[in-house]
């Protein structure tokens, strides 16, 4: 009988783990930084996006992204970028954009001045 509980314990947390490894609900989800020198954390959290810490915002393949930026910078980013917009302090435009360590990335031409940037934002082109 001893057997069967501890089995029994073994099988409930190993399903336990398989239920929580792909849940959707973890609010830091893995990231990769960017093998890059400067200021600023930038990283990249998906293939398609980079996120700039420095400046509370992420992107994607066509700019300034609010819903990128809520899930990986949280809500206080979002409205920091809106202020920015309405301010005209913002450093992105629908073109493109400059992360705080100086790398720039033209939307229209799918480039950026450093190769691994435009490798993780266009995929390998």
């Amino acid at each position: 009988m001893r057997g069967v509980v501890v089995v029994l314990l073994a099988v409930t947390a190993v399903a336990g783990c398989a239920a929580t490894a792909g849940s959707t609900n973890n609010p830091s989800p893995p990231t990769a930084t960017l093998p890059v020198a400067g200021r600023g954390e930038v990283f990249s959290p998906s293939t398609g996006i980079l996120c700039d810490r420095g400046q509370r915002v992420c992107f994607d393949t066509e700019g300034a992204s609010d819903s990128y930026t809520d899930v990986y910078l949280g809500r206080e980013a979002v409205d920091l970028m809106a202020a920015k917009r309405i301010l005209g302090e913002a450093t992105w435009t629908r073109d493109g954009f400059t992360l705080s360590n100086g790398v720039s990335c033209d939307l229209a031409r799918r480039t950026c001045s450093e190769i691994s940037y435009a490798q993780v934002l266009f995929g390998g082109q």
